[in-house]
């Protein structure tokens, strides 16, 4: 069975989730300009592409290429204080909010959530313009006016640059009507907006993975591939052993009382089960976690000296409008106020070309897809040698740390991960 065929079982089982064959509407064709126009930024020389490409998944590829934990900023000189997220599926993410079942902060996007998707939040949405709904809309107004990235002055200079470009104005009017009639604050809104219509366009979320035709395989043996733990029996043209028992530790919870053998990355990365809607499929709860990662001292060397960076505990006007009450808080070592029980936790990131978007972790702390696997793994085991987490309060110690797994596992471990780089099929 040939790649193409790969391809039509995916179609044939309902595994097709956007539109491939479907022309760009003028919002999706203005949004992909901006996306890839250099202009948008202080030097004539980053757009949104610059640090989100194809090539690396929609992440950034000089980082990928030279293994930098931090992307350069529009002026040559200034870094990041974060590794790039990729845009690839973010689409997926809905706006931020409380699960009172779980206890967990789930949605939003960026790293610690701030862009939230909300029209009653204050955070990104407050960049330029006004809340828009949408969580990637509020996650593309940041780059615009952060001053080591494009470093543009104010919304007002973003939208200058529009305006003077003639097809822009020509595709915004069919969307959005006469630009004349609209403020800088709507028209800004509209360009973010514009920019999220390309974003949820089919080429950031193709869903062709290898993984794909194998579930697709695996679907017509009535063979559930969220259900394939260690020891289940598994007959695959597609898979190879080690992907396969790669998945199946993936897939299974350790239990050292009864000398089971796993990983857990399910729960909190869900495999796909039969049937699972897109939002189900992006290898990822949306919720947040503090894996215990060291800080990154190549941070401070390319960005300069760095406070704690505690993540999602850091927007304490955002979860304490999300809760609707007033959380508990320390301040930290920045004067600034943190929530307790949210310090050091970043956003679960989708799996999805995950061997394309080295390196890894919120700061990029890790090298390899084996490095943070290792780290995963042995965490918690002294004789490793690994440093402390840079924030130790919420460190998740029940679910990683000390799994036991062998160097061969973790090995399949990342022979399973590299299967979900998109490209194995065509629709």
């Amino acid at each position: 069975m040939g790649k193409k065929m790969y391809g039509l079982s995916v179609i044939i089982l309902g595994l097709s989730f956007t539109g491939l064959a479907f022309a760009m509407t003028p919002q999706e064709r203005l949004g992909k300009s901006i996306y890839t126009d250099t202009a948008f930024s202080a030097g004539g020389n980053q757009s949104c592409q610059t640090c989100h490409h194809p090539s690396a998944g929609f992440a950034d590829p000089v980082n990928r290429r030279t293994l930098t934990p931090v992307s350069e900023g529009s002026d040559g000189v200034s870094f990041g204080g974060r590794n790039a997220p990729p845009a690839a599926y973010a689409v997926f993410s809905p706006p931020l909010f409380w699960n009172e079942d779980e206890k967990l902060f789930i949605g939003g996007l960026f790293w610690d959530g701030r862009a939230t998707g909300r029209t009653d939040i204050s955070g990104t949405a407050d960049i330029g313009g006004g809340a828009t709904g949408d969580t990637l809309a509020d996650q593309a107004k940041g780059p615009f006016l952060n001053p080591v990235e494009m470093a543009l002055e104010d919304e007002e200079a973003v939208v200058k640059i529009f305006k003077a470009n003639r097809n822009y104005v020509k595709l915004y009017n069919q969307k959005y009507g006469n630009i004349a009639l609209h403020d800088t604050g709507t028209i800004y809104d509209n360009i973010a907006l514009a920019i999220s219509a390309f974003e949820k366009f089919d080429v950031l979320n193709k869903f062709t993975s290898k993984f794909d035709a194998f579930r697709a395989e695996q679907a017509m043996k009535n063979q559930d591939v969220s259900l394939i733990k260690v020891g289940t029996p598994v007959a695959s043209d597609i898979y190879t052993t080690d992907e396969i028992q790669g998945l199946a530790l993936f897939n299974t919870v350790p239990d050292p009382t009864n000398k089971v053998v796993g990983a857990g990355c399910a729960l909190c990365h869900p495999v796909p089960f039969t049937g699972a809607t897109p939002a189900e499929s992006v290898f990822t709860d949306f919720s947040y976690d503090n894996l215990g990662i060291p800080k990154n001292t190549v941070i401070a060397t390319l960005a300069g000296p760095q406070d704690t960076d505690y993540g999602l505990g850091a927007q304490v006007a955002i979860l304490e409008t999300v809760r609707e009450s007033d959380l508990p808080t320390f301040i930290g070592n920045d004067g600034q106020a943190v929530v307790t029980s949210e310090a050091g936790k970043f956003k679960v990131s989708s799996l999805r070309n995950v061997a394309k978007t080295a390196p890894y972790g919120h700061n990029g702390f890790f090298l390899t897809l084996l490095d943070i696997v290792h780290f995963y793994n042995t965490r918690d085991v002294v004789s490793e040698g690994w440093a402390a987490a840079e924030v130790p309060e919420n460190v998740n110690k029940s679910e990683l740390g000390n799994l036991n797994l062998t160097p061969l596992q973790e090995e399949q471990i990342v022979a399973f991960l590299e299967t979900l780089t998109d490209g194995f099929f065509e629709r």
